[in-house]
């Protein structure tokens, strides 16, 4: 109502067979999260973002790793399969933070520590965050 840009749409869905404009659903991003991203592109011609090299999925009580990508900074460091992750720089992974959110905070090129359980086993793992690549198959 006041002129100011509180979201960017980044996607929308609608009905293609009946052509329906605009989206039924529809995606934003916060105002101020687009204007780092533009802050980043002007500053370098790119957006760089922090890669670990892992894929997995939420589990009770942190970040389960499925897979670690072979010679990913999560490799370098000695992350495996079944490894779980449950804080990062002592912050505990939750609902409200989970690993992605964390991992957004940081820089490529900054070292972090993971807590991660193995075999029922805490252990601090420090892992210097790569660069994610364009693509990653």
């Amino acid at each position: 109502l006041s002129g100011e840009v509180i979201g960017i749409n980044v996607a929308g869905v609608s009905d293609i067979r009946t052509g329906s404009a605009p989206a039924q659903i529809a995606l934003a991003i916060q105002s101020n999260a687009a204007s780092a991203v533009v802050d980043e592109l002007i500053a370098t011609g790119r957006v760089r973002r922090p890669w670990l090299g892992i894929s997995g999925a939420p589990a009770e009580g942190g970040q389960r790793v499925a897979e670690v990508v072979p010679g990913a900074p999560a490799d370098a460091a000695g992350l495996a399969p079944d490894d779980l992750i449950v804080a990062l720089d002592g912050e505990p992974l939750s609902n409200r933070a989970g690993l992605l959110d964390l991992l957004t905070e940081r820089e490529p090129g900054e070292t972090v520590t993971l807590t991660v359980v193995r075999d029922g086993t805490e252990q601090a793992i420090a892992v210097t965050l790569g660069e994610r690549p364009a693509t990653t198959d």
